[in-house]
């Protein structure tokens, strides 16, 4: 996946007005992380719909490590800086595609000011970034302002899941706004992905960021229920907060595996092998009530692996409607555990659920055909009124 920089041949194809998009994401995304593959996906589909995509990021996005919170502040504040006066603001068939994001705030002002086209990916509400970063919460109501603003200046919104759409069409006093949520890579994730060494004969697994909204205790619990099945083995990939818990579990229990990070392009083997996959997703500050549509979701589907989900907007509907999985209450370990059973015990049933999960993700739920979403509406937008 290619990445650019501001840079003379950058800047060049900035300055022709057809279809041209730059995509500013003030979020470093780093190779492993949800974000990453949802900024290139939807900047390589863009691409193979005839957009040119510029990519603005902060360098630091190449790091392991971010620096420091005010170091970071500054540090966006200046590749903004940069990013505009790179662009000459006469060039009218360019678009801005902003992730959203609080100091986006000069750029979604200064598109305003030029008539700029700019559009924003919404892929939460407002608190998200307050339980992110808990430091910022005396500054809750300004960051908040500054966000509502950008929504109520732009031409169009992108939000990840139906709920959050309705939310940012009220937060942004009527704005145009489109439902483009996750999907998946199905040249990467697939049912024939060849089978790791070393994993045991049956288990489920989890992969992602060992958040504690992710359900980390649960799932731990579930494992160490009267209600979990015999011979079955709880496989968890991912680093984060809960790595600790996920490394103590481990060594107490031998039908747990703590695997630590697996690069993006190999998961599809561990998880096609799988009896199940785990979204046991929490709801700290209520984020989860605005709907969740999350990645792992649909490249496990893609796998043709059923899901255990929790009881939320977006998730629980995709699952109970296609029957592609079981849906269980948040945080509810005894529940987790009698659905992993439940799948382990009923095999046919299990695979009867993954290829309909399949059959999903390959009509509705592939990258390319999220991205011509996304580029449709853009150019809908732009073509029914002048923005600014």
């Amino acid at each position: 996946m290619r990445r650019h920089r501001i840079t003379s041949s950058a800047l060049s194809v900035m300055l022709s007005p057809d279809k041209k998009l730059v995509y500013l994401a003030l979020e470093a995304t780093r190779e492993g992380s949800a974000s990453f593959v949802h900024v290139n996906e939807i900047a390589n589909g863009l691409r193979a719909r005839g957009w040119d995509v510029t990519l603005v990021q902060p360098a630091y996005a190449r790091f392991k490590r971010s620096p420091p919170l005010p170091v970071r502040l500054l540090w966006l504040m200046a590749l903004q800086v940069k990013m505009w006066l790179c662009w000459p603001f006469q060039c009218r068939g360019s678009v801005l595609y902003v992730r959203n994001h609080n100091l986006a705030f000069p750029t979604g002002l200064i598109a305003r000011v030029f008539g700029v086209p700019i559009f924003h990916e919404i892929n939460g509400p407002y608190d998200d970034v307050f339980i992110t970063h808990a430091i910022l919460r005396p500054f809750q109501s300004v960051l908040i302002w500054m966000q509502k603003q950008q929504f109520r200046w732009a031409t169009g919104l992108c939000a990840v899941s139906p709920q959050l759409a309705e939310w940012a069409r009220v937060q942004s006093g009527g704005r145009p706004v489109e439902w483009v949520p996750n999907g998946a890579n199905t040249d990467l994730f697939h049912p024939d992905a060849q089978r790791p060494d070393g994993l045991p004969d049956r288990y489920v697994l989890f992969f992602g960021s060992l958040a504690r909204w992710h359900g980390v205790t649960a799932m731990i619990a579930a494992a160490s229920s009267a209600h979990w099945p015999a011979g079955v083995d709880l496989v968890v990939i991912g680093a984060g907060q809960e790595s600790a818990t996920v490394q103590d579990a481990a060594r107490a229990h031998v039908h747990i595996h703590a695997l630590g990070h697996v690069p993006h392009h190999r998961l599809a083997g561990y998880i096609a092998h799988a009896i199940a996959g785990l979204v046991p997703i929490s709801n700290p500050g209520q984020r989860s009530e605005t709907g969740l549509f999350p990645l792992k979701m649909f490249e496990t589907l893609a796998c043709a692996v059923p899901v255990i989900v929790t009881d939320f907007p977006g998730q629980a509907d995709v699952v109970r409607e296609h029957g592609c999985g079981i849906v269980i209450p948040a945080e509810d370990s005894e529940a987790l555990a009698r659905a992993v059973a439940d799948l382990a015990h009923n095999p046919d049933h299990a695979a009867s659920m993954g290829r309909r999960g399949l059959d999903l993700v390959q009509r509705d739920y592939r990258w390319p055909v999220l991205a011509q979403r996304t580029g449709a509406f853009i150019e809908r937008q732009i073509s029914a009124k002048t923005p600014g």
